[in-house]
């Protein structure tokens, strides 16, 4: 057999519906086709690959000379389940004959995804076998030469957890690959349960947080106006030391160090770490308070905040917390990114990138000018590690940050997310019982808040301290914080009086008489959207009952269809507003849009489609309403003052 001989063939294939991977194989083929694992033919079309193992024999691809009768026997279990199914994993390539013969068994809405930790395997068939069917399907997906978790993490990304969600999925895993990696289909399996499981937890939590966090934006909306934002701080601190603090164990153990190296460094932490600073008698220069916990004005019962100490907090916030630390607040529009983990955009070039924020403060900037947007995939000290690197500091000191710790309540608090687009978004711990909660490691979410701040360390060109010895950050180096300053430069930094400087320096250009006018637009905008879906859900019969008429159901369904699109794209500006509150509705509409590939009755997929659009338009109108009445009752206050 002459090596190479399908490349050329398999290459167009699959450049045709995935070029960028066409463009990799391409790309690394030179330096791993002399690599290529040893592959003779056995007759009938087939052919045997062996791979070479350390220390031990080789193994075989077929064990027996009847590789017919080998893929039949293992085929049995797969193929029966393929006809049932929308997805199937397959753990292993070989030589592509198991994942060909699945192919064909799937319906044909299924697809077909193909995971092969051993690139040297995937280049061996393909450069030996005709895959052109295989890799030329648009319903075939491969992920190859990457961990376990890296592959759920992917597949999750690229096809939508959502379907994953809706629709049935089988997993199985070659005999070679059990073989070769008797590790990896157990390492997988778990990954998939425990990604997966954080995610629809983060469905859930993330639907019930959006409310509180609009009327806590909306109660916030004077601080638009009356405060200054975080990019008043940028790059004034250029070679200023800071030490970012965390809620964890280890935090104690420094605090008797840091009471006496106050004024050597910018002295940060977040929100949670605050309470244990202070009761050390340390007053920090800045809080970072970038996402909504209920418990938050809690930790702050007590206190009487250090003239020293300014605030930086999206408005997401507790009201409470904002006027706690009044007149010395900054805001700040933390933006979630889509960002690969482990590979993150220079930030200055993020702008144009997916991202998302509080769609009501994003509103609030328009109208009184921009905060500063700052960026990362999750978690409250990558986004804080993230401004103390844009305002210039250097080294950063990370102290308390213990993702190594076995699960301590006491120091989870702060550790969540508020991405809404990426699919590593995480939440609060889970408190409840729900089938959602029950198998979501507290280590786990660690883990990942772990990998967000590893994600911003690598963002940043600036050196990194990590006081924790128990926990190991790449990116950062472990030393003891007495260590980390008897190298620094024996310097006092008067940071107070630069702080206020800069505070002082905003001027608002708005009152809130202004800021009641752009409300009342407002109001006026989501009146409209609720009328126009109302109008829509006149042309219903009574209890949607179609047993009279048959005929009319796909005219009415028509009708709402036409509605929804017609609010997209006359009433944006109101849904915008709205995005927060109509998060269940946009995941109930895309399930829908999976689940209509199981209909196989028209009757039944319009009767669904049918009541998700009613189901839309009721949302439409009840959020709609219950933000009006938030701004209405705003409006009241400033009227009030």
């Amino acid at each position: 057999m002459i090596p190479g001989l399908h490349f050329e063939k398999n290459l167009a294939a699959l450049k045709k519906i995935h070029p960028s991977q066409g463009e990799a194989i391409a790309t690394l083929s030179p330096k791993v086709e002399y690599r290529l694992y040893p592959v003779t033919p056995l007759g009938d079309g087939f052919f045997n690959v062996t791979i070479p193992l350390p220390a031990e024999h080789s193994v075989s691809l077929f064990l027996t000379p009847d590789p017919q009768n080998e893929l039949r026997q293992w085929l049995t279990n797969p193929l029966r389940g393929a006809a049932q199914t929308h997805a199937v994993i397959l753990l292993g390539f070989g030589m592509g004959y198991e994942a060909s013969r699945l192919l064909e068994a799937l319906p044909a809405h299924g697809i077909l995804i193909l995971v092969e930790p051993d690139p040297i395997q995937f280049f061996t068939a393909f450069h030996h076998a005709d895959l052109t069917a295989l890799l030329g399907n648009p319903r075939v997906h491969l992920y190859v030469g990457q961990t376990a978790e890296q592959a759920v993490d992917r597949i999750g990304r690229d096809l939508d957890w959502s379907r994953f969600f809706t629709l049935p999925c089988q997993l199985w895993t070659i005999p070679l690959l059990e073989r070769v990696r008797p590790g990896f289909s157990q390492e997988f399996r778990k990954a998939w349960h425990a990604i997966r499981q954080q995610e629809l937890t983060h469905r859930q939590m993330r639907i019930e947080r959006g409310k509180q966090e609009i009327i806590h934006t909306i109660a916030n909306a004077e601080a638009a106006i009356r405060y200054p934002g975080i990019d008043s701080l940028f790059h004034h601190f250029s070679g200023i030391p800071a030490l970012l603090a965390a809620p964890g164990s280890t935090l104690e153990k420094n605090c008797h160090n840091l009471r006496h190296l106050q004024n050597r460094l910018l002295i940060a932490c977040l929100n949670t770490a605050y309470p244990i600073l202070r009761r050390h008698g340390i007053r920090p220069h800045l809080v970072f308070a970038m996402e909504h916990q209920e418990g938050d004005i809690f930790l702050l019962q007590n206190d009487t905040p250090s003239p020293i100490t300014y605030l930086v907090a999206d408005p997401r916030v507790h009201p409470d917390v904002i006027r706690h630390f009044h007149p010395r607040v900054f805001l700040a529009s933390w933006r979630s990114t889509s960002e690969t983990l482990g590979q993150p955009v220079p930030f200055d070039q993020l702008a144009g990138a997916p991202a998302n924020g509080n769609p009501i403060f994003q509103w609030l900037q328009s109208i009184a000018g921009s905060k500063g947007d700052v960026y990362s995939p999750g978690g409250a000290a990558a986004v804080s590690f993230h401004m103390l690197a844009r305002m210039g500091c250097q080294p950063i000191i990370l102290a308390g940050h213990d993702y190594a710790h076995l699960h301590n309540p006491a120091h989870d608090t702060g550790m969540v997310a508020i991405n809404r687009l990426s699919p590593r978004e995480l939440v609060d711990i889970p408190t409840d019982t729900s089938p959602e909660c029950q198998n979501v490691s507290p280590n786990g979410l660690r883990s990942l808040c772990r990998q967000w701040l590893e994600h911003e360390i690598n963002r940043f060109n600036v050196p990194v301290y990590n006081t924790s010895a128990a926990s190991l950050i790449v990116g950062a180096i472990t030393s003891r914080l007495e260590s980390i300053f008897a190298e620094l430069p024996n310097r006092v930094f008067d940071l107070p009086p630069q702080m206020e400087s800069l505070h002082s320096l905003y001027v608002p250009q708005l009152d809130t008489i202004d800021l009641a006018r752009e409300f009342a637009r407002a109001i006026r905008r989501l009146e409209a959207l609720a009328e126009a879906a109302q109008a829509g859900l006149e042309s219903l019969p009574p209890d949607m009952d179609f047993s009279r008429n048959v005929g009319e159901e796909p005219i009415v369904l028509e009708r709402l269809e036409k509605t929804v699109a017609d609010c997209a794209t006359e009433h944006a500006e109101a849904l915008e507003l709205l995005t927060e509150l109509l998060r269940l509705v946009h995941l109930e509409m895309e399930d829908c849009r999976w689940r209509s590939l199981l209909h196989t009755s028209e009757e039944a997929l319009r009767s669904d489609q049918l009541h998700q659009q009613v189901r839309t338009l009721d949302a439409y109108i009840g959020q709609a309403r219950l933000l009006i009445s938030l701004m209405e009752e705003q409006i009241a206050r400033w009227e009030a003052q």
